[in-house]
């Protein structure tokens, strides 16, 4: 029998994202931006393994906005980084995610863009085509996708763009320690239910 000891699947997953520490090293300093202000608990959890990654790897926030109050004319230092939030809403389904995303991209030129895992989808492919135009006119833009046909869309569209495949951003949150006794109450999300009147 060997005595090989295993690494356990998640401890791969989490290991793979410091490759991220590539383009964003320790001690950089940082814009965040599109956080989720939404209920989606897993996108939640996609924004606290990004913090998670920054607090272990000594990556300072200078700034987070969600969609809702960055603009244009936001001054980013030039030594900062920008990071957008990973996640799954790369694309032309969430309007208000990509316009912002778009607007980085366009308007920070010189500055190294950085999108943490992504699923891209587009509903046509002439949306795309804008994206990539767009895209691949930036001299440094990091793009990661987490499942592979959004790698298979995005080594197609965004050809000088550095794209490569990472596990999503909650990984970085393994391994969560599980308390036997609550310490809060129990956190609902609730859908509003619709009567037709």
């Amino acid at each position: 029998m060997s005595n090989v000891q295993r690494i356990h699947p998640m401890d791969e997953l989490k290991k793979r994202l410091e490759s991220i520490l590539e383009v964003i090293p320790s001690h950089s300093k940082i814009y965040y931006i599109d956080y989720p202000v939404y209920s989606n608990g897993g996108d939640i959890l996609i924004m606290k393994g990004a913090e998670s990654f920054f607090k272990s790897n000594n990556i300072r926030v200078s700034a987070r906005y969600s969609v809702h109050d960055f603009h244009e004319n936001i001054l980013i230092p030039d030594d900062h980084i920008i990071v957008l939030s990973g996640g799954g809403n790369f694309g032309d389904l969430y309007d208000a995610h990509q316009n912002v995303r778009e607007s980085i991209v366009k308007n920070y030129p010189r500055h190294r863009v950085v999108i943490l895992p992504q699923t891209i989808f587009y509903k046509e492919e002439s949306n795309i085509q804008k994206t990539a135009t767009l895209f691949n006119q930036h001299k440094d833009l990091h793009l990661y996708v987490r499942d592979e046909s959004s790698l298979q869309l995005a080594t197609t569209y965004f050809q000088h763009c550095h794209v490569k495949l990472l596990p999503d951003m909650a990984h970085q949150l393994w391994p969560i320690e599980v308390k036997r006794t609550p310490t809060r109450e129990e956190l609902l999300f609730l859908e509003p239910i619709l009567r037709k009147m």
